[in-house]
């Protein structure tokens, strides 16, 4: 069976059926048409613009396939351990100001339960008018389940320590 290249049609090429005619462009003259394997050879075979397509096509595929294996491990490991407390602090009735030491620990209830990491003390910590800002790096101490932050404070290397009570609610924040 040989079917000639014409639109639309399906062509059989040495036992190899292709959908795809040649263009009107591909077709060869006339003059060419003399020896019917040349011209069933030169239609079979795929155009030169095409063989040079796949090995493009398959390294971009293996490198699509490669970056989004690669890609996912890196965002694990996006965050560190360390976060942000502001915090209020009273002397009495009145706004707190000056050198404080703040002593901090985890728990996992708000009275009670136990201690989870280590402690941390932060020593010549400024307040201003009650407010003070602290960065606190436990490690990796968040499970995700509940913790509490317990706070220590004592005046700039004076004595010992008063736990400030209620233990404050670890909660997440959007960043």
């Amino acid at each position: 069976m040989n079917n000639n290249v014409v639109a639309g049609r399906v062509m059989d090429c040495g036992g190899k059926r292709s959908a795809t005619p040649l263009s009107p462009a591909r077709r060869l003259p006339d003059v060419m048409k003399s020896s019917p394997a040349r011209k069933l050879r030169r239609r079979c075979a795929l155009p030169e613009h095409s063989k040079m397509a796949r090995p493009a096509i398959r390294a971009f595929t293996l490198l699509l396939l490669l970056s989004t294996l690669l890609h996912q491990p890196s965002t694990t490991h996006a965050q560190g351990t360390a976060f942000t407390y502001q915090g209020r602090l009273n002397d009495g009735a009145n706004p707190a100001s000056g050198i404080y030491d703040l002593r901090f620990a985890i728990h996992d209830a708000l009275s009670g339960g136990s201690q989870q990491g280590s402690t941390l003390t932060n020593t010549a910590t400024a307040v201003s008018n009650g407010l003070f800002t602290v960065t606190l790096d436990f490690g990796n101490q968040f499970p995700g389940a509940n913790l509490c932050l317990e706070i220590g404070v004592r005046t700039n290397g004076g004595g010992a320590f008063s736990t400030l009570n209620p233990r404050q609610k670890i909660t997440a924040t959007p960043y």
